[in-house]
């Protein structure tokens, strides 16, 4: 499962939605409080990601995926993105509904 952890702030003026790409194809947009489902194949994966605030911030990222790997969050932040394996769900994630139309 990978989900957006932006916070309130980025959901007021929309700078909290992200696109996602992994091994180079496109997962889809996650709004803030959104989440989706992903089979993570064992490995090392490439994680590129998007969002707009006042300029287009893209960041790449390389993540060995496990066994063990079950959940990863994505924030973005005011210079860049975050991607990081919590392997723990939000503490709100009752607030949290699946993207289940922009994803591929």
């Amino acid at each position: 499962m990978i989900y957006n952890g932006a916070g309130i702030f980025y959901k007021f003026d929309g700078t909290g939605e992200v696109n996602i790409w992994m091994d180079d194809k496109p997962l889809g947009q996650i709004r803030s409080n959104e989440y989706i489902i992903v089979d993570l194949k064992n490995g090392t994966h490439k994680f590129e990601v998007h969002h707009l605030d006042l300029f287009k911030m893209k960041s790449v990222h390389e993540l060995e995926i496990d066994h063990k790997a079950k959940v990863m969050k994505v924030k973005p932040t005011f210079v860049s993105n975050k991607v990081i394996l919590t392997n723990e769900l939000p503490s709100n994630f009752k607030k949290f509904t699946y993207a289940k139309n922009r994803v591929k």
